[in-house]
């Protein structure tokens, strides 16, 4: 297995190539393209942390001095959040998923780990963002610590491992799940079925919201925290007609949780978050996952 030829695919060949040779050597004699993707992985996962490690000792550091509280410590809580839980886990769980791969992979087994790999790298990106935008004071914090190198080496080579994954793809040939009947529907028939599956999951849902009080909770929030942790089955939360004045976070361990509503016009949600009650702009959205 060339290690060249394969980073010759990815945006970042160079670092592709330093950082799998020094787990395989130049060679990689009889090295498969699996173990180069689960490398490459991991190579990501272990920058990932580095980065995070980062961002605490600045976090402790800001939050000893007055002066660069609020907006600037809130980015880099922000950061390590998404670094270390969000990133953290669509990384780890594209480790887990290519177990299965020798296993006649579907083009769905790839689009899941394509997911979970562009995941993480927005995840990246949005923090990135976060710490770009901190007062001027703080940015010479983050240019001493050479915070952005850190996590841009991070975005990197999660790239580089979704370059790897196109490869694998390709090599093994993964076959579509769907039938050729699937296929062939029309648009018509394809939103009279959304309609039909909207109207089902409306009558079989685990937990109503409502704020009239005929649901088994007035806001989606306590609806959200009965639901199990890492769930194996599907959660529907139906939020019936209204105006909700909260901040919905769907938690990172809240797993295959459907939420529908009445309607855009009919179920809405709404927070009075933003920059000018000095809530930075990455806290502020109504509703996040």
């Amino acid at each position: 297995m060339d290690l060249n030829a394969i980073c010759s695919s990815t945006s970042y060949p160079a670092l592709c190539y330093n950082r799998l040779t020094t787990i395989f050597g130049p060679a990689a004699d009889g090295l498969g393209l699996p173990n180069v993707y689960t490398s490459s992985v991991r190579i990501a996962i272990d920058e990932l942390l580095a980065a995070s490690n980062k961002l605490l000792e600045l976090e402790t550091l800001i939050d000893g001095d007055r002066r660069r509280q609020s907006s600037l410590s809130g980015a880099m809580r922000f950061c390590r959040e998404l670094l270390s839980v969000r990133a953290f886990t669509s990384l780890k769980d594209s480790l887990w998923a290519v177990v299965g791969l020798d296993d006649s992979p579907t083009m769905s087994t790839f689009e899941d780990l394509k997911t979970r790999l562009t995941a993480a790298g927005i995840y990246h990106q949005t923090c990135l963002d976060a710490i770009g935008g901190a007062e001027d004071d703080g940015r010479s914090i983050i240019r001493r610590a050479d915070l952005g190198n850190v996590i841009k080496n991070s975005t990197e080579l999660t790239s580089n491992s979704l370059a790897i994954l196109y490869a694998l793809e390709e090599s093994i040939g993964a076959t579509n799940s769907s039938s050729s009947g699937d296929m062939q529907l029309t648009i018509r028939s394809e939103v009279q079925e959304k309609f039909y599956t909207l109207t089902v999951l409306r009558l079989v849902a685990d937990v109503v919201v409502a704020k009239d009080g005929s649901g088994n909770f007035t806001r989606i929030g306590d609806a959200l925290s009965v639901v199990p942790r890492e769930s194996d089955r599907r959660v529907v939360i139906y939020v019936k007609a209204g105006v909700y004045d909260e901040i919905v976070n769907v938690g990172v361990d809240k797993w295959n949780v459907v939420m529908i509503g009445d309607g855009m016009d009919a179920t809405i949600v709404t927070g009075n978050r933003n920059s000018g009650d000095g809530t930075g702009s990455y806290f502020s959205a109504t509703f996040s996952t």
